[in-house]
């Protein structure tokens, strides 16, 4: 009987041993990030350990908030690293959503849509204009920012040489801003969008004359 005791205990003993030494290797592989952001000002929004200055992310999750040291453990020559140079880093949302009917109908214009240049943009206006020569107004949208040379908006200027007699109304991507040509800031042509109140409600148009840049602010 002491005997099979002592036989069970070896076994037992030997098993966790060979289930210890196999879960060895394991524990000794460290985390590689595939991201690290490094040498910022990482906010984490943790009441006892506010900031950071590196950030290492793996197959999509966070495996490291701390300093640059120890971020650098985890770089390996696949990783891709972001020198923040003291730059902010902080945790946030983004937001995605679609205006549906006001997309479709944005196509039936003159749309923009990601083309992948300043001449593009234009070449696609002027198409449209071309292509329209009875039309009293030229409109489209779906301009961004980043498609106009040193990413700066576009200018009235860049309209005017393709049609300086009529209209030409473009709005942005999302939504918020307009590019329009000289002849679309000319009084006569603002006289629809006058402060005007309906319903119980007020249109206000600001332009600004020397950019060529509309907003529209509506007021309840």
């Amino acid at each position: 009987m002491k005997y099979r005791v002592n036989l069970y205990v070896t076994i037992l003993a030997t098993t966790l041993l060979l289930a210890a030494c196999g879960d060895q290797p394991q524990e000794r592989q460290k985390s590689v990030a595939n991201l690290v952001f490094t040498n910022g000002r990482v906010y984490t929004v943790d009441e006892e350990r506010s900031w950071a200055q590196a950030v290492a992310i793996s197959d999509g999750k966070i495996v490291y908030v701390g300093n640059a040291v120890g971020a650098r453990e985890l770089v390996t020559s696949n990783t891709r690293v972001v020198d923040l140079q003291g730059k902010m880093l902080l945790p946030s949302f983004q937001d995605v959503h679609s205006h549906l009917a006001p997309g479709g109908v944005s196509y039936s214009d003159c749309p923009v849509y990601d083309l992948e240049s300043q001449e593009a943009v234009l070449n696609e206006i002027k198409k449209c204009a071309d292509e329209n020569p009875t039309s009293e107004i030229i409109r489209g949208t779906g301009w961004t920012i980043d498609q106009f040379d040193g990413g700066r908006p576009p200018r009235k200027e860049l309209l005017d040489a393709i049609d300086s007699i009529r209209p030409l109304v473009f709005g942005d991507a999302d939504g918020h801003a307009f590019w329009v040509n000289t002849a679309a800031l000319r009084p006569t042509e603002l006289r629809g969008t006058r402060k005007t109140r309906q319903e119980g409600r007020s249109n206000t148009t600001r332009k600004r004359a020397n950019s060529g840049a509309r907003y529209t602010k509506r007021q309840a």
